[in-house]
C-alpha cells in the first residue's frame, strides 16, 4: 500500500466515525482520543509498509516495579495475554506501553476498524490489569455503543 493510500484510508476511517477532518500529518502520524480514556497513536512507516499502533496503559510505581515487569514479561511470552501486541516500557516517562504493528498492504476500512476496536479494548483491559497490580482502583466500565461486532465503535471517540 502506498503512503497516499494509507492517508486516504485514515481519512475514510475519520469520515466513518464522524471525524471528517481527521488526517495523518506530514510525518504520517495521527492521534485519537477515545471516550474511555485510550489515547491511540497511529504511525505509518513507509519503508516497512506497517502501521504502528501504540498507547500508554499505565505508570510504573517504584514499589511495584519488579512485580509489574514480571507481569509484562509473562504477557509477552508467545503473546499469550496480548493478542499479538507487545507490552513495553517507556523508561524516560516511566510508563507501560502497548504496541502493535499492522501490515497495511491488504488493509481496507473494515479490517482497520476491527483492528482498532480490538486494540482499544485490549488497551482498556491492560490498563485495568496494571491499576489492579499497583493497587489503584480500576476504571469505570467503558461505554457500550451500537457498532456491530468486529467494527470500530465511534461512540468511544471523544
Amino acid at each position: 500500500m502506498s503512503k497516499e493510500n494509507i492517508h486516504q484510508l485514515v481519512k475514510d476511517f475519520g469520515r466513518e466515525i464522524g471525524l471528517a477532518d481527521m488526517a495523518m500529518d506530514e510525518n504520517d502520524f495521527v492521534c485519537l482520543f477515545t471516550n474511555d480514556g485510550v489515547v491511540l497513536n497511529l504511525d505509518y512507516h513507509e519503508d516497512e509498509d506497517v502501521l504502528v499502533m501504540y498507547t500508554t496503559v499505565g505508570e510504573i510505581p517504584d514499589d511495584k516495579r519488579l512485580q509489574l515487569y514480571q507481569e509484562l514479561l509473562q504477557a509477552n511470552f508467545f503473546w499469550e495475554s496480548t493478542a499479538g501486541a507487545t507490552m513495553c516500557v517507556d523508561h524516560t516517562a516511566e510508563r507501560v506501553m502497548l504496541m502493535a504493528n499492522i501490515t497495511v498492504s491488504d488493509l481496507d476500512l473494515p479490517k482497520l476498524m476491527a483492528v482498532l476496536d480490538h486494540f482499544t479494548g485490549l488497551a482498556w483491559a491492560w490498563s485495568d490489569r496494571i491499576r489492579e497490580l499497583v493497587g489503584q482502583e480500576a476504571n469505570i466500565e467503558p461505554p457500550k455503543g451500537d457498532a456491530p461486532p468486529g467494527m470500530f465503535d465511534p461512540s468511544r471517540l471523544a
